[in-house]
């Protein structure tokens, strides 16, 4: 349950107190949101139908942070020769986030939630042994480096540069 004495859930909290990141998840202004009003208008995050208030999304957001950090795990954990080292690639606006992770994008509204799981996946992973290097995507770069190898863009061509970084 959602609980803001923590660090990490006030993060969320405070990430729907910005404007923007309520605005691309449809809301424009959070005080003029309705109850009851359907999800979906909000980017469909989580899987209850309606939000009743800013809580309500927090809560959400805060659940599917917590899901996405267990698959990870559990990725991890079935790989049959565990990583030693790890690279997550981190988005440094909503814009490059939206057009190079769109599905994510939907899913967690802004890059200010996006760096909380991020990091939250970090210390799961670590606490396996693995050590994890947060590395910021920068899209000049990586597109001049995809267009010099001659590489479709996609997840795997991103995680493969971002494991180039260094």
């Amino acid at each position: 349950m959602f609980n803001t004495n923590t660090m990490a859930q006030a993060k969320i909290y405070n990430a729907l107190e910005d404007d923007t990141c309520l605005f691309q998840m449809g809301v424009v202004n959070f005080e003029d949101v309705p109850n009851n009003l359907p999800l979906s208008y909000i980017g469909n995050i989580g899987g209850r139908e309606t939000v009743n208030s800013k809580l309500d999304l927090s809560e959400e957001l805060e659940r599917k942070i917590e899901e996405t950090v267990i698959k990870a795990v559990n990725f991890v954990n079935g790989l049959y020769e565990k990583p030693t080292t790890m690279s997550l690639l981190s988005y440094g606006s909503d814009a490059d986030f939206k057009k190079y992770k769109p599905e994510d994008y939907r899913e967690f509204g802004s890059v200010k939630v996006h760096s909380e799981m991020l990091d939250r996946t970090r210390v799961a992973l670590s606490q396996l042994g693995i050590e994890v290097k947060l590395t910021n995507f920068i899209p000049k770069k990586y597109e001049k480096w995809r267009k010099k190898k001659n590489l479709v863009d996609g997840a795997d061509t991103r995680a493969r540069w971002g494991g180039l970084q260094s």
